[in-house]
């Protein structure tokens, strides 16, 4: 014959206690962590042939007139300026062409 066990209902409680705290923490959750950043990659050398820098560049600096730099397709640039007394005057022009990855300039006389 077999010996039934009782088991007492005191040692129940602390057991049913432990089950329903830890269900009810796995059910509140940590919040989702936040994705670590993708960080962003720059080139050792940000130019190295003339397509690399074709275009025109404002520069504005706070109570200051604007200037503009363009670079053409033609290998030559300027600077000139953009806004207030300067707008359409012409500061620097010239040629420019890379050696390697330095940019180089070859400056007209104005």
């Amino acid at each position: 014959m077999s010996a039934k066990k009782r088991v007492s209902l005191w040692r129940l409680i602390p057991v049913s206690a432990i089950v329903l705290v830890a269900l009810a923490l796995s059910a509140c959750g940590a919040p989702a962590p936040t994705p670590a950043p993708t960080p962003t990659v720059v080139p050792e050398v940000l130019a190295s042939k003339a397509e690399d820098i074709i275009g025109a560049l404002t520069i504005t600096v706070p109570g200051e007139p604007e200037l503009q730099l363009e670079f053409t397709k033609e290998g030559t640039y300027s600077i000139g300026g953009g806004s207030g007394s300067y707008q359409g005057a012409t500061f620097d022009a010239g040629k420019f062409w890379f050696e390697g990855t330095e940019l180089a300039t070859y400056h007209f006389d104005l």
